[in-house]
């Protein structure tokens, strides 16, 4: 057996230590089943295992090895997928009652590729239903909890996914993000994640209704959660392309990161209905006065748009995206969704334009460490208190719809802490410039820090 050190370490590093034959893939894969044995029940972000499959796959790939041969980039790293994605042959329930017996017959298109780059797929990571929560809770499989702190939440909806990666229970994760769903639990959890540019992987297989969404559904997107921001990188490159039917055609071609120095940065933290804790706020401004003492422009600036109104627009959009999952028809009509959409594409306008004058955005993510979660109420009813006002959690998340609805690039890393528990912050760029905000987390990251293993983990 493997040291237990092998089970926190990156995805670049396990899939180097692999290729070297340091390792094997069965020895990964056991390591993290016996860790989701002695450790998982307490953080509870894995719910369902497929222990025969990942060791059969994790031995075709040590036999392939063998014999000299590669599967790809991710050749023997165990991977676990949050339960709103498909997986061929696992039971894939979206967290919903109806859908607790689904066992798709393939795998999402995500999921599909990073299995033909070499990922051994361990198992599903919980998520609330119809990923429509900020924390991450369920009938069928009830709360996943923060491994800093289980009296916390990890956030939502992809809490399983960021609590797995944080507790070193998987090698990475694939969630999903309409609205801070992957930025919110690794800011919580101390991870990173990363929210690709709308449009750039595919989304064929999320479980958006019963059955599987047929199209891409608005505002949403499949991405990396790990723990560097190199393997964000490393995952996002198997990720994204055009789906098969668009494969023909064309080839995407992301431009490649500068150097941080090389990049002018802005710094937007000021909104006044749209409040900071005060601890919060210092390590971000903390975070802006050390890059400027490293040689990076940073300048507090932000585009020419009223953020209530673009992140009441997400919540617009939002709503309509996810009313394919509801009991009834109340959706907004046809014509509303169309306005709303030109609205939208109006202000991808300015935030294009401001891009020409700046290359990276740092704002808040979460506002503050992961909350105590309030049972039985639903996420709108739900309120955090950030430095003795109660504020509601939509509109803690107002930082992450501000991004989602223009659909841009962003990437959440660790910062720091606030009481013991991590903080994050999410860099923003424009769209299709992935690359460059996961670049800036990782450069950042190596002065801070970067990610730490839970205490137990």
């Amino acid at each position: 057996m493997v040291s237990a050190d092998w089970a926190t370490k990156s995805v670049t590093e396990q899939a180097c230590a692999v290729r070297e034959s340091r390792v094997s893939s069965r020895e990964l894969v056991e390591l993290y089943l016996d860790r989701a044995e002695q450790l998982g029940e307490g953080v509870n972000a894995l719910v369902t295992i497929d222990e025969e499959g990942a060791r059969r796959t994790a031995d075709e790939l040590d036999r392939m090895h063998a014999r000299g041969r590669s599967a790809g980039p991710l050749h023997g790293v165990p991977f676990s997928v949050k339960d709103a994605l498909e997986t061929q042959g696992i039971r894939s329930t979206c967290g919903v009652p109806e859908m607790a017996g689904h066992v798709p017959d393939a795998d999402a298109v995500a999921v599909a590729r990073v299995k033909q780059a070499g990922g051994v797929l361990l198992g599903k990571s919980n998520t609330p239903m119809w990923c429509g929560d900020s924390d991450t809770v369920n009938e069928i499989f009830g709360a996943t909890h923060n491994p800093w702190d289980p009296s916390r939440s990890a956030g939502g909806s992809s809490g399983g996914s960021a609590a797995a990666v944080a507790a070193g229970l998987t090698g990475f994760e694939l969630g999903t993000d309409i609205c801070g769903s992957i930025r919110s639990p690794s800011s919580l959890c101390g991870v990173f994640g990363h929210k690709p540019s709308y449009g750039i992987v595919p989304q064929h297989g999320y479980l958006d209704q019963i059955g599987g969404c047929v199209m891409e559904p608005d505002l949403n997107v499949v991405g990396p959660i790990a723990r560097g921001a190199a393997d964000l990188a490393l995952v996002l490159d198997v990720l994204a392309g055009p789906g098969a039917a668009a494969a023909t055609a064309w080839q995407l071609a992301l431009p490649r990161p500068r150097p941080l120095r090389d990049c002018r940065v802005a710094l937007w933290l000021d909104v006044p209905d749209c409040p900071l804790p005060q601890a919060y706020r210092t390590a971000m401004t903390k975070l802006a006065g050390e890059l400027s003492d490293a040689g990076v422009a940073v300048t507090e600036a932000h585009p020419d748009v009223d953020f209530r109104h673009q992140s009441d627009l997400c919540l617009t959009l939002v709503a309509a995206a996810m009313t394919v999952s509801g009991d009834d028809d109340g959706g907004m009509t046809h014509l509303a969704w169309l306005r709303a959409q030109e609205e939208k594409h109006r202000l991808e306008s300015v935030w294009r334009q401001w891009f020409a004058s700046y290359d990276l955005l740092i704002c808040p993510t979460w506002p503050g460490p992961a909350f105590v979660p309030e049972q039985d109420v639903t996420v709108a009813q739900r309120s955090v208190c950030i430095d003795g006002r109660n504020v509601s959690h939509l509109d803690a998340t107002r930082w992450f719809g501000l991004v989602s609805v223009v659909g841009l690039p962003s990437t959440a890393l660790p910062i720091g802490d606030i009481g013991g528990l991590p903080i994050g912050a999410q860099i923003v760029g424009p769209s299709l410039h992935d690359h460059q905000t996961i670049a800036a987390a990782g450069e950042i990251s190596r002065s801070r820090g970067g990610y730490r293993p839970p205490p137990g983990f």
